[in-house]
């Protein structure tokens, strides 16, 4: 059987979010939907021989977090986002969603900086008003709300930009059979022998309009009444990435031999400022291989580096200021300091050859980052300045 993971996982994507996008239609146009959900089966051709089946749809688990379906599919290969925070021939450290900078917590610390004018401009006007008589007007009563407003929702998004989003990993040791979680609500240990794979599918919905993700939930299940007696979420992503090979990657692991393991990306949650913009949303591919020294640079490809990362300065720097403040994920004082297990591997282990940590920034590329980015905050200066003195009028 061949299974082609891209094009599978992005028709059952579509199939899942078609059913989910009839929650408000009426409960007449869910009875062709159901029967396409009562059990997921993908026909492609010649990619899949014959039909690859990837949830059991048809039987549901109520487990804590929602309804869940049965995972059919694990397949060890190579595919979906890098999750390996450190390896050795008995533990595997995992995390389910590893982002080593949010962009959403640059933007925050944007917003946070946009308040700050905002605040200044109150805290001048409301004087002057005051002297004019108007202390106890409606206006003034206003402003001071807004400012404690403005204050209460800054420190609100500042906590969430220091405590949020932290990586909560896993800890795999196949010598005891367990797995241990590490979470906000502490550590907790499970049965690996006992827990089986399921998928939780979760929509998003916003005004531009809704999008499904999967969850890889490793639960307890009691296979009498049902029953879940424990879960935690072991990845998060696409079906297929996330779900299938990701799983398929744990139970290689555990259960052996490491020879049949892909190859895996050892992942940093701390990185240094220039690997950390290199990994950014705003950096390109073509412009992150070339940082990398994976391709070579070109005279035009230089000038548009340049041109680009002066563009998006505010955003790199604000991006490095989320990353510089975020606490670091949990449970590395209990397993780290990471990745010392695999560094510390025999050469000739196989878990050895197959692991590989991310390419580091080249020299030539640092320092053209840097001019680049002193210019940058040269050019935005101006705006920035002239957006203040407005302000502080």
């Amino acid at each position: 059987m061949v299974v082609c993971p891209g094009r599978l996982s992005a028709i059952v994507a579509s199939k899942m979010a078609r059913c989910f996008s009839l929650a408000t239609a009426p409960r007449r146009a869910w009875r062709p939907c159901y029967q396409e959900r009562r059990a997921v089966m993908v026909e492609l051709g010649d990619c899949v021989s014959p039909q690859v089946e990837v949830l059991d749809m048809s039987r549901p688990v109520q487990g804590q977090g929602g309804a869940m379906y049965p995972l059919l599919l694990n397949r060890v290969e190579a595919g979906g986002p890098d999750f390996v925070l450190d390896i050795n021939d008995e533990v595997l450290i995992a995390a389910p969603d590893v982002a080593s900078v949010s962009a959403g917590k640059g933007v925050a610390i944007i917003f946070l900086f946009s308040l700050v004018p905002i605040d200044a401009a109150i805290l001048k006007l409301i004087p002057k008003m005051a002297a004019a008589g108007q202390a106890n007007s409606i206006p003034v009563a206003v402003m001071v709300l807004a400012l404690l407003l403005s204050v209460a929702v800054g420190i609100n998004v500042f906590n969430a930009v220091r405590s949020g989003n932290r990586a909560e990993p896993l800890l795999m040791d196949r010598i005891e059979r367990i797995v241990t979680v590490f979470s906000k609500a502490g550590a907790n240990t499970y049965d690996w022998r006992a827990l089986k794979p399921f998928i939780r599918i979760v929509q998003i919905v916003h005004a531009a309009g809704g999008a499904v993700t999967y969850q890889l939930i490793l639960a307890d299940v009691d296979e009498d009444t049902g029953v879940v007696r424990s879960e935690f979420i072991a990845a998060k992503g696409d079906l297929i990435g996330a779900g299938a090979q990701r799983y398929g990657f744990f139970k290689q692991f555990m259960d052996g031999p490491h020879d049949g393991l892909p190859k895996f990306q050892i992942v940093s949650p701390r990185m240094c400022w220039a690997k950390q913009l290199a990994v950014s949303i705003w950096t390109g591919e073509m412009l992150r291989q070339r940082w990398m020294g994976e391709k070579s640079w070109t005279p035009w490809l230089v000038i548009c580096n340049m041109l680009w990362i002066m563009l998006i300065t505010p955003l790199q720097v604000t991006e490095l200021i989320g990353a510089w403040i975020s606490k670091g994920p949990l449970g590395l004082k209990e397993t780290g300091p990471w990745p010392g297990r695999f560094e510390s591997m025999e050469s000739n282990s196989p878990l050895k050859a197959k692991g590989r940590r991310y390419a580091e920034v080249t020299n030539k590329s640092k320092s053209l980052l840097q001019v680049s980015m002193t210019l940058g905050v040269i050019a935005w200066m101006v705006p920035i300045g002239l957006f203040l003195k407005v302000a502080f009028l």
